[in-house]
Formats: C-alpha cells, sequence, structure tokens
C-alpha cells in the first residue's frame, strides 16, 4: 500500500518538525513567527484552501493539509503576541502535530486490513454523522485559533480533523 505509512497532511506535518527544529534548538529564530506577514501568509494560504476547495479544484486531502497548513502560520503569528515565545504551547504543540499525523497514519491506513465487517461499517457511520463533518472541524480549526483562552481547542480540532480524513481515506482505499 503506498499510503500506509505517509503522513496524513504532509505539508502540516513536514512544516511542524520545522517549528520543533526552531523551538527547541534555534529559539533566537523563533521571533521571526511573530511578525504581520506571517499570519498575512497564513490568511492567503487559508483563503486559497476555502476557495479552491469550494471550486474543487483541489483533493480534499490537498485542501486540508493546505488550511492546516495556513493555520499554523495564523496560530504562530496570532498567539505569539498573547503567549510568550518562549511558552510551552510553542514547543509542544507542533511534537504533538507531528506524532498525531505519523501515529495516525501508521494506526489507522496501516491497519485497514485487519478490520472486520463491523468495525468498517461502524467507521463508516461515524464518518456520515454531522458533528463529525470535515467541513465542520476545519471551521472549528479556525474559530479555535480566535480562542486564546481555550488554548487546548486548536491541537484538539486538528486532532479531530487528522483522524476523520485518515478514516475517509482508509475507507475509501476499501
Amino acid at each position: 500500500m503506498s499510503t500506509k505509512h505517509n503522513f496524513i497532511f504532509p505539508g502540516f506535518a513536514f512544516t511542524s518538525v520545522g517549528l520543533v527544529l526552531v523551538f527547541l534548538w534555534l529559539p533566537q529564530w523563533s521571533v521571526w513567527f511573530a511578525s504581520w506577514w506571517v499570519g498575512l501568509a497564513g490568511g492567503v494560504a487559508v483563503a486559497l484552501a476555502l476557495i479552491l476547495g469550494w471550486r474543487k479544484k483541489l483533493a480534499v486531502r490537498h485542501v486540508y493539509d493546505l488550511l492546516l497548513w495556513g493555520s499554523l502560520w495564523l496560530w504562530l503569528a496570532g498567539w505569539s503576541p498573547v503567549f510568550s515565545l518562549e511558552a510551552l504551547v510553542f514547543k509542544v504543540y507542533p511534537v504533538y502535530f507531528v506524532l498525531l499525523d505519523a501515529l495516525t497514519g501508521h494506526f489507522v491506513l496501516g491497519h485497514r486490513e485487519r478490520w472486520s465487517v463491523e468495525e468498517r461499517r461502524f467507521l463508516a457511520a461515524l464518518v456520515q454523522q454531522w458533528w463529525f463533518d470535515g467541513r465542520l472541524l476545519a471551521g472549528l480549526v479556525l474559530a479555535s485559533l480566535l480562542m486564546t483562552g481555550h488554548y487546548l481547542i486548536y491541537p484538539l480540532a486538528v486532532g479531530l480533523l487528522t483522524v476523520r480524513h485518515a478514516v475517509v481515506m482508509a475507507l475509501q482505499a476499501d
């Protein structure tokens, strides 16, 4: 299987790896993320994802990858004035994002052959639920960027979107 060990959202995951390197080993470069143009780049990426997704000019996987990539830049630019760049959220969240993407890809896509018929039916029904809709979760990711007081909502929303899309990819591969 070609998708067995791939990242679900490679652009988002590799950018998160870069952030891990910067925030843990090159903290002098982290000041760069507090600039307004980092937020502008994120906003442009999110707008592109929304426009290309609406017009169906890009595969869903790539739309979500671009949306999460842009949300990562918006998160950095928007939260750096609220939290110090030395805050734990900037050091831990990128590690979480990389592990989330890699482990979801491995345990969902890499183990789909082992799913029973009942498990496949359950996951297919789960994906059809309104509260597990990809567009709703993508909206939650974007809305959570404004909720700096509830700083755990952003990584949870990213996690739900990642898991949902991995399940959809696994079900479509069968």
